[in-house]
């Protein structure tokens, strides 16, 4: 038997958008708008200590691409950006504040 391929609703995909959209033009989510350049950002440890890295620009492509199963999944993935945020972040950067 195929495994059956999910993926959101019309409905689902524009909430989510929407709510990609608003993070986005948020003043203080340019940190996260787009994957962490470690070279550019001076950080260059971030990936020994963030194993799976996310932005909010690598949503935005997953929700064209279609490649969420469900809305737990789109909503695990925002997660993740600011759980990322307070693992790498002292909580006196910007980086931690913006994230909370």
């Amino acid at each position: 038997m195929s495994e059956q391929t999910h993926k959101l609703s019309e409905k689902q995909k524009n909430f989510c958008t929407n709510i990609v959209q608003k993070l986005k033009a948020h003043r203080s989510s340019q940190a996260f708008r787009v994957p962490v350049d470690p070279e550019v950002q001076g950080v260059p440890d971030y990936y020994y200590v963030v194993y799976n890295p996310m932005d909010l620009g690598s949503i935005w492509k997953k929700l064209l691409k279609d490649k969420y199963q469900d809305i737990y999944e789109f909503h695990s993935d925002i997660n993740l950006i600011f759980h990322n945020s307070y693992k790498y972040n002292l909580r006196s950067t910007k980086y931690f504040e913006a994230a909370v």
